[in-house]
Order: C-alpha cells, then structure tokens, then sequence
C-alpha cells in the first residue's frame, strides 16, 4: 500500500517504523520533501525478517511533465561503479515503471553507466503515478547478489544517493537536474538511524563526493524490467554527443 507523503504521520513513522531519506537537506525534520525514500527493515518472523521494504516517492506537484524520472543508489563509498540502482521512471506515455541496474567504470574512465545485470531477491514491485505523486515501491532481499558481487544490508553500509531528471524523446535518461548524498554509509537493517544531514545541489555536483548523478544521470536504453528481474540494456555512451560534457563535471 502507497504512502501519503503529503501526511505528517508519514514523517512520524521516520526513526520509528522507516528509516527516512529525502531531498532538499533535512526535509524529512520538516515534513516537506521533493523526493522521500522510505526503507522499512526486516521485521517479525518468517519471509518479512528476511526482506527491507523500499518506497520511493517524487512530490511534483504542477509539474505534469511526463518523460520525469526519480532515483535512488546504494554505494559502499561515495564514487561511481559498482553501485546498486534503483529507478522509477514516469514514461512519455504517462505510465509509471520500474527498474534495476549495476553502474559501473569511474569518474577517471571515459566509459561509465549501467550494466545489465541480473539480481534475484527483487520483488513485490509496484508503481503509481498520481496526483501529482510519481511512486514505486519494492521488497529486497537482504542479501542480493550481482555478478560477483554481494549487497549485504545486514552486515554492510551504503550511502544512500538520491537524484531527478528528464528523459529525451527516444525514452532515454538524461543528467539529473537535482542530486542529493547521504553525508555517510548507514546501515539499511534497522531503524535507529532515519534522519540524516546531508549534501544537496541543484544541477550541479555533489561538493566532495560523486553522487548518483554521476551514477545514473546518463543515457541507457528504456526497458521496462519485470517484476523480479533486471533489465536495463546500457546504450553505448562513446557514441552520444553530450558524455564528455557529463563527464567533464565528475573530473
């Protein structure tokens, strides 16, 4: 079930039942978000001590702009590769979707993106777009593994990197205009730490970190993942006119 984000007891639940994360900085405190990631950790018995629930919400209020995008990354540092992507995208045609990717290469490389991967443990997905209100939400498996490598909320910390843009006429992401960075690596498996101070920019870098505009604010193929597997097909980027610009910011 879709939260109200517009709902102070959203914001309530923060530190609580969710451990919250959004942008612009301190805007869960304030209970005004642009974009509000909720993580809710294992908890109970059975299949919901094995899993962390993920709910994404963009607040766009008039903007009725289709072609949006809104996303979030896991990285066990705060540079570009190897980083967990999560994006809800809002498509040309007004339907929300939902997909997965591993980022890869550096900020020194000329080559970076997203990978396609395949990552079990994704499930329960569900997006909305409504009133305003560009939403997915999913279920993670605590341990998840990509490739050779192992995303472990449990024994593991990550910087939670959050970030906003368009998407051009062919359906393909472009660089983010807003960008947001957690101001360390917390861990995703319990509630005791939900607001966090942090680093924010407007169309610009992160100062003193790469965030997931350097991650994900780059051209890849649309294809609509389903709902346990990943499926992003990255586009070759050497070939699109604007790489070196994006780059050059991450320099």
């Amino acid at each position: 079930m879709f939260s109200d984000g517009k709902s102070d007891h959203v914001y309530r639940e923060c530190g609580q039942a969710y451990q919250c994360y959004g942008m612009p900085s301190k805007c869960t405190q304030r209970a005004n978000c642009t974009v509000l990631l909720r993580v809710r950790p294992p908890s109970g018995t059975g299949w919901s001590a094995s899993v962390a629930s993920f709910e994404l919400n963009w607040y766009r209020n008039a903007d009725t702009s289709t072609g949006q995008y809104v996303a979030v990354g896991l990285s066990t540092d705060d540079m570009m590769g190897d980083d967990s992507v999560t994006e809800c995208i809002l498509g040309s045609d007004g339907i929300a979707i939902e997909r997965q990717g591993l980022t890869f290469g550096h900020k020194s490389e000329k080559k970076f993106g997203v990978r396609t991967v395949h990552m079990d443990g994704i499930s329960d997905v569900k997006t909305r777009h409504s009133n305003g209100v560009l939403t997915c939400s999913w279920t993670r498996a605590l341990q998840t593994r990509v490739n050779n490598m192992t995303f472990d909320l449990v024994n593991n910390q990550y910087y939670v990197m959050l970030a906003t843009g368009p998407m051009d006429n062919d359906g393909e992401l472009k660089h983010h205009k807003h960008d947001w960075v957690s101001n360390r690596a917390y861990n995703l498996s319990s509630t005791d730490r939900s607001r966090r101070s942090s680093r924010m920019t407007s169309g610009g870098q992160t100062s003193g970190a790469t965030n997931i505009g350097g991650s994900i604010g780059r051209t890849y193929n649309t294809i609509v993942m389903a709902l346990t597997s990943v499926g992003d097909l990255y586009k070759q980027l050497v070939k699109l006119p604007y790489v070196n610009t994006i780059s050059k910011l991450f320099r």
